[in-house]
């Protein structure tokens, strides 16, 4: 993959609406936790005859009881973000020229969430998109026919009215990033939330932190750095891994991962006119 040098100076500008494209497309996909940050850990007590292969299922774990698994956000993430990788090597530019993709962190890592966000400074990239699976608890022991109310996607987004490098309004271009992934999301079955008018949630600091402009910070790191370095940077949290519809329906296997991953690329292909230049059998026509 080339690693060209971003210099504006040099660079073509594609305007559309009020939006500013670069010919050269950059993202910086950010799997949630890491390392010996799980994130949500939920174990699931199944028959013998259910438990999944392992060899096969990375991101599952045998407890020493035949009964039951142990899943990872952290894992669900990864693999998320690696299918994304490879589902953007499919599009191009407007000059026929390969998404640049750079993921925060190899798996067994967990950088900080301030040096997450400035590798989308130091790539010169256009977005920042951190993949996580949301949870009512940090660990919960549920029964796959339990009941969790919580369920569905959702994006972090900013409440701050900010511009980023190229003069994009954040608050407007990350809300109809958001709207448009939601909306993907949906196709392939997994709803906003129901406790969200629109999938997207907005939350301010609960210290009272201010942004240079007076504003009241974002409460969630990666989206107040986006604020902070000027970069387009949300959260997707792309469906409930305590919820048992959920987990079975979205996240317990690797094909219905993959679907997670094209329906979001789709999206921000979509929203940045990126081109399909790799024809595919599309995972979201499989039953």
């Amino acid at each position: 993959m080339k690693k060209n040098v971003f210099n504006l100076g040099f660079v073509l500008l594609i305007f559309l609406g009020n939006t500013v494209y670069a010919e050269r497309f950059c993202i910086i996909l950010d799997p949630g936790h890491g390392g010996k940050d799980s994130g949500a850990v939920v174990e699931y007590l199944v028959k013998e005859n259910e438990i999944p292969d392992l060899s096969s299922s990375k991101y599952t774990l045998l407890c020493e009881e035949i009964n039951k698994i142990v899943v990872k956000e952290k894992d669900l993430n990864y693999k998320i973000a690696l299918h994304m990788e490879k589902e953007f090597k499919k599009y191009a530019n407007d000059k026929g020229e390969e998404i640049e993709v750079y993921i925060t962190h190899k798996e067994d890592d967990n950088p900080n969430l301030e040096s997450r966000v400035q590798l989308g400074i130091e790539k010169e990239a256009n977005l920042v998109v951190s993949i996580h699976n949301n949870a009512t608890e940090i660990k919960t022991r549920c029964k796959k026919n339990s009941k969790e109310t919580h369920s569905g996607s959702m994006i972090l987004v900013t409440n701050a009215h900010s511009k980023d490098l190229q003069g994009n309004d954040l608050h407007i271009e990350e809300e109809r990033l958001g709207l448009k992934i939601l909306e993907n999301l949906k196709s392939i079955g997994i709803t906003p939330s129901p406790f969200l008018p629109d999938g997207l949630f907005r939350r301010l600091s609960e210290n009272g932190t201010k942004y240079d402009t007076g504003e009241i910070a974002d409460y969630y790191r990666i989206v107040k750095e986006g604020i902070i370095k000027k970069i387009l940077s949300i959260i997707v949290e792309c469906a409930y891994l305590n919820n048992p519809y959920d987990y079975e329906n979205f996240l317990n296997s690797d094909e219905k991962l993959q679907k997670i991953a094209v329906s979001i690329v789709k999206a921000i292909a979509d929203f940045y006119n990126l081109k399909l230049v790799v024809s595919y059998d599309n995972p979201l026509t499989k039953n």
